[in-house]
């Protein structure tokens, strides 16, 4: 289920024209492992 938000705002980003659009697979997933990140639970 992750990269749900990303991959709407990279279609809408095409949709819009931009060319050079791309996703970065696990970026959330390795931002929530680092110890000095911030991360702010619902």
């Amino acid at each position: 289920m992750g990269g749900v938000r990303a991959a709407h705002g990279a279609f809408v980003l095409a949709l819009l024209g931009y060319e050079r659009v791309c996703l970065y697979d696990a970026s959330m997933a390795e931002w929530a492992n680092r110890d000095d990140t911030p991360l702010a639970l619902p």
